[in-house]
Formats: C-alpha cells, structure tokens, sequence
C-alpha cells in the first residue's frame, strides 16, 4: 500500500475484482469502467480510487456527492478523467462504506473531507462536489484555501434551504422521497436506464443519515460569504434542475470572481450522469487551463 504514497491508516481495501462486483450494478456499463478503480476505507473513510495508484507528477480531483448518494455517482467521470489525473471520489461518512458516523452538518463532512485528503497524503487539489457536495466543497474553499488548486460545483448554491415538507417526507415516508426523485432530480428526457440506478442506491440508504444530510443542506447559508473564494472555479448548472435552480448557480457565478459557469440544457439536478459525455469534456478543459 505504501506504493500509493498514503500516511493515514488503511483499513480495509477491496481489490479491483471485488470493487467491480461491487458496483457493476450501480450504472450502465459499471463493469466496463470498474477493471482499473478500487474502494479504500482510510481512517475510517471510504473512497474510491480511479486508478491503481496516485501519481504525484498528475493533478488530483476529489469528487464529493449530495445528500443521500454515494461514491458511485462520480464514476463516469473518474472513468474518463482518470487517463490524464489522479481521481478520488470520497464516500461521505455514514453512506455505505466506512466506519465513521454521518455527520449532521457541512462543517463536520468538510473534516470528513479533510481527513481522507491528509490520510491520502494529497497537498494541491481540485474538489469538485454536486449538491450537498457543492456546499463542502464551498466550505472547504472557505476554511482551508490554500490545500486547493481550484473547485468544481455542481448543481449547488451559495445558500441551501430545504423545503419543510420535504424533511417530513423523508422522515415520515422515505419511499415516498425515492419515488419523487424523478420528478425533482432529473430533467424531463432522461432516459430510465439513468434513473433506475440512482433510485435503488437511493433505496440502500439509512433515512435517519439522509435526513441529516438535508438538515444540514438547510442550515447552509454562505451567501455573504462565497465572494471570499479566490481559486479558480467552474459552476455546472442544469437548465431544469429543480432542486437547486439555476438562479443559485447565476449567484455563484456572479459571486464568485473569475469563475466559469456552464448551462447545460436538458439537464437536471444529477447532470453528471445525464450529460456525462459535456461534463467530462468540460472538466477536462478546465483542469487543462489550471496553471
């Protein structure tokens, strides 16, 4: 293991074969792009790696998902990304590999975030996070500049607030939450083999944990404060996002100096999956452009 240049504490790993059995069911063609990634669980925390081992001559992107979701959102991405750069996709405490306990807050999952970066022993870094993701990737932005190279949102907003029914939905009836995803997350010509994956990852997660995740989406507020992020920045913004609508993308944007932002028309909340073929290529060029 020390091949991958790691200083934390590994405590478990699923080897490529393992990882592939794992997550082929995940996504379309998982089993495709699973022969060369792996999971890890490092001072508690699962991730999955892109490739075998971390390259230090190569830029690092860590992937962080939303409220509810997993690792495996990000594989398209790491899939393609992964020939020129190193990729990580973090598995957010409480999510389904990992020992720690979710946390109910955005502060408490940037630590989460924090730690895994120190136990990978990686220094100048792109974060990229959808959703809640987005949110710690904002907060990590803010609280710890100079460990970044540059960040990526998606599907995010500067403020967060969740509707209260929503809460109760997910408290009260969470498969009443998974069946109105469809509705909310995506855009309306998504196709089923999209959607389908994510509702039954969606069905693997504990209520208690997703509900934590809202609560702690709808306590974020960094509206005064998102103008303070420096480093270069690349905003993804899906036409018919429903959940966080493009107006908070246009506020990040506006907010944030320098920044890039891409609308993508036909696209929903999840974006990453709907328009993975734009996104991989947009994420390319953009990490191409990093001094």
């Amino acid at each position: 293991m020390r091949k991958l240049g790691m200083n934390g504490e590994v405590d478990s790993i699923d080897r490529a074969s393992k990882a592939s059995y794992t997550l082929k069911n995940s996504f379309p063609r998982r089993e495709i792009y699973m022969k060369d990634m792996k999971e890890m669980v490092i001072n508690g925390i699962g991730c999955l790696l892109g490739q075998e081992r971390l390259l230090p001559e190569q830029r690092t992107i860590v992937f962080v998902h939303g409220a509810g979701s997993h690792h495996q959102l990000w594989i398209p991405q790491m899939a393609y990304l992964s020939k020129k750069y190193n990729t990580v996709a973090i598995n957010l405490p409480g999510h389904g590999l990992g020992s720690r306990k979710a946390e109910t807050t955005i502060t408490g999952y940037v630590q989460a975030v924090r730690d895994l970066i120190n136990g990978l022993d990686l220094k100048k870094l792109v974060l990229a996070g959808l959703s809640m993701g987005g949110a710690i990737t904002q907060e990590f932005a803010l609280t710890y500049p100079e460990r970044l190279t540059a960040i990526i949102l998606f599907s995010t907003g500067a403020k967060l607030k969740v509707l209260p029914q929503r809460l109760e939905m997910i408290r009260n009836d969470f498969e009443a939450y998974i069946q109105s995803m469809p509705q909310f997350a995506f855009a309306k010509l998504t196709p089923p083999e999209i959607i389908e994956p994510v509702l039954r990852e969606a069905r693997k997660r504990d209520p208690e944990v997703v509900y934590g995740d809202y609560l702690a989406c709808d306590q974020f507020d960094r509206l005064a404060r998102v103008k303070e992020i420096k480093v270069p920045c690349l905003i993804f913004s899906g036409s018919e996002d429903m959940l966080t609508v493009p107006k908070f993308q246009d506020y990040l944007h506006e907010q944030i100096a320098g920044s890039k932002l891409i609308r993508l028309e036909n696209a929903g909340h999840i974006l990453n999956l709907e328009k993975a073929k734009e996104v991989n290529r947009a994420i390319e060029e953009f990490m191409d452009s990093l001094p």
